[in-house]
């Protein structure tokens, strides 16, 4: 069975922490994805 996400909270350090449905908790580091153009747009603080 898939988990489905119930909250995200975003973290320090381009990381965000997912909440499931069963119960667990995971941390999700976005930084990796910074190489895709796509996702420059995340680097960008305001």
């Amino acid at each position: 069975m898939i988990s489905k996400a119930i909250d995200v909270k975003p973290l320090n350090n381009y990381e965000i922490e997912i909440k499931f449905d069963n119960g667990e908790i995971k941390i999700f580091d976005v930084k990796p994805y910074f190489k895709f153009s796509i996702f420059n747009d995340l680097k960008e603080k305001t």
